[in-house]
């Protein structure tokens, strides 16, 4: 039995803080994201059209991903805020281990001795 090649798109919508949202123009896109744009159904244009950030990925993966809203992305303080309250037990855990914060400390050392080296060539 043949595998089935999936069609369609999934779109994938970022939360957005929409006071800081661009306005959306339809008239700017290429033809490319006007077909796209077009292929959506009325809630996902919808919210394009009011600033929420979009990806559009075509399942087939004969097209590329299509992007809406993407210049000038703001996520809103709250993601941040978010993200930074998950990643940072995992960071403190990993840096808790002395052998994370010898390692660091080396290639924290490396990169300022090559940055060192690198601005006293252009000295001469």
């Amino acid at each position: 039995m043949k595998a089935r090649i999936p069609s369609g798109f999934a779109v994938i919508f970022f939360e957005t803080d929409l006071s800081k949202a661009k306005g959306f123009d339809e008239s700017e896109l290429t033809d490319y994201e006007r077909s796209v744009y077009n292929q959506l159904g009325q809630v996902e244009r919808e919210k394009i059209q009011k600033g929420y950030a979009a990806v559009v990925h075509d399942l087939s993966g004969r097209c590329p991903d299509c992007e809406f809203n993407i210049e000038g992305y703001v996520p809103p303080k709250s993601a941040i805020e978010n993200l930074a309250r998950h990643l940072l037990p995992s960071i403190q855990a990993y840096y808790a281990d002395e052998k994370h914060r010898t390692d660091f400390c080396v290639q924290e050392s490396y990169e300022e001795s090559v940055e060192g080296a690198a601005s006293n060539k252009d000295e001469y």
